[in-house]
C-alpha cells in the first residue's frame, strides 16, 4: 500500500511539473494564429482596483440608469454585470482577423456563467430572432448583422466594422443617398467565422504560441499582442516590398504590450520579436554596452524620450544585403 501512494504522488508531482511547465494557453485555444491584433483585459484584476459600486457613482452612470428610455433589462444589467451570464472574473478577449474575403472581423470572447442568462441577454437585443444549433454551438443573429455564438463554457461575437454597403455608395458617388442602400447582410459568412473559433486546431490557434502564453503569464491589467506580418499581408503595398525583400523586416514580427494601472500611474512592459534572419543580424552587430555617460550628460531635466542602441556600422552593410537591395546601393 505504502509502494502504491508513493507511485500515486510521484504521478501527481509531475502532472504539476509538466502543467507547470506548459507553454500552451487556454485563452489562445479560440484565437486564430493568423490573428493581426489581440487584447486581453484581466476584468477581476481591474474590479479591484475600480469597483462596479465606484462606477455606479459616476455621472454617465447615473444618467444612462435615470433615462427613461432605458429598458428594464438593461437597469438589471447596470446594477449588476454579472446577470447577463458572463463570467467577468475569467478576463475577456479582443481580436481583430481577416475573413476568407476581403473584410476584416472583430470578435469578443469570454467565459460563461450561466448559459440561461446569457441567451436571455442577447435575445434582448432582437426579441425577432431564433438561436439555432450547429452541433454544440448554439448561434444567434444580433441587429447590425452582426453574430453571437456559445457553448456550455465559452461565447464569442463576431462583427463586421463595416456591416452596410452605404459607407461605400457614400464615399464613390454623391448622388446615391445612403438611405436608399439595403445593408449588407454579411450574417451567414460571420456564423461561419464564430462556429469555426469553437473548433479551431491547436496549430491554427495561439493556443501553443510560446511568445503569447509568456505574454498572458506576465501580471498585468491588460495584454496586447500585436502581429505585425498579418498585419503587412493585409496591406497593399506589401507585394512592393516583398520585391525588394523588404518583408524580412516583418517576417515573424510580433510586439507585446503588459499595461498595469496603479494608483494614477500606467506601467507598460514592451517586448518585440523578430524573424530567424533579422535576429542573427541584430545579435550579430547589436553587442556591446551603451555608454550610460552619454545619457547622464542630458542637460534637460524635462525630456520626452530616450533611444539608445549599440550597433555596429558593419551591421548596416548586411541588412542592405538581407534585403536584397545591395546590387541597386552598388550602383551608386
Amino acid at each position: 500500500m505504502k509502494a502504491f501512494f508513493k507511485f500515486f504522488f510521484a504521478i501527481c508531482a509531475m502532472v504539476i511539473i509538466f502543467s507547470s511547465c506548459s507553454k500552451s494557453s487556454d485563452e489562445g485555444k479560440m484565437i486564430p494564429k493568423s490573428a493581426m491584433f489581440v487584447a486581453q483585459i484581466n476584468t477581476k484584476s481591474l474590479g479591484e482596483k475600480l469597483s462596479w459600486n465606484d462606477v455606479k457613482q459616476t455621472s454617465w452612470y447615473k444618467n444612462a440608469y435615470s433615462d427613461s428610455a432605458t429598458p428594464e433589462w438593461r437597469k438589471k444589467i447596470l446594477d449588476n454585470p454579472g446577470a447577463s451570464g458572463i463570467d467577468f472574473d475569467k478576463g475577456l478577449v479582443f481580436f481583430v482577423d481577416k475573413s476568407s474575403s476581403t473584410d476584416f472581423y472583430i470578435v469578443v470572447e469570454g467565459t460563461l456563467k450561466s448559459g440561461k442568462d446569457f441567451e436571455q441577454f442577447n435575445k434582448n437585443f432582437d426579441p425577432s430572432q431564433t438561436v439555432r444549433k450547429e452541433g454544440d454551438i448554439n448561434l444567434l443573429n444580433l441587429k447590425d448583422k452582426n453574430v453571437v455564438g456559445w457553448d456550455s463554457k465559452h461565447f464569442a461575437y463576431v462583427m463586421n466594422p463595416k456591416t452596410t454597403s452605404s459607407e461605400m455608395y457614400s464615399w464613390k458617388d454623391s448622388t446615391n443617398s445612403p438611405s436608399n442602400v439595403a445593408p449588407v447582410d454579411n450574417s451567414a459568412e460571420l456564423s461561419a467565422v464564430c462556429a469555426k473559433l469553437f473548433s479551431l486546431k491547436p496549430d491554427s490557434s495561439l493556443e501553443k504560441d510560446e511568445k503569447f502564453a509568456n505574454l498572458l503569464k506576465e501580471k498585468g491589467d491588460m495584454h496586447f499582442w500585436q502581429n505585425t506580418e498579418e498585419i503587412m499581408k493585409s496591406s497593399p503595398s506589401m507585394g512592393m516590398l516583398g520585391m525588394l525583400k523588404l518583408d524580412v523586416f516583418f517576417k515573424d514580427n510580433i510586439s507585446t504590450y503588459t499595461v498595469n494601472f496603479d494608483n494614477g500611474k500606467i506601467d507598460v512592459n514592451q517586448k518585440g520579436y523578430a524573424g530567424k534572419e533579422l535576429t542573427d543580424v541584430l545579435k550579430k552587430y547589436m553587442s556591446g554596452k551603451i555608454n550610460t555617460d552619454m545619457i547622464r550628460n542630458i542637460p534637460s531635466q524635462n525630456v520626452c524620450a530616450v533611444l539608445s542602441a549599440n550597433f555596429k556600422p558593419e551591421g548596416i552593410i548586411e541588412l542592405i544585403k538581407l534585403t536584397g537591395a545591395d546590387g541597386i546601393v552598388n550602383t551608386y
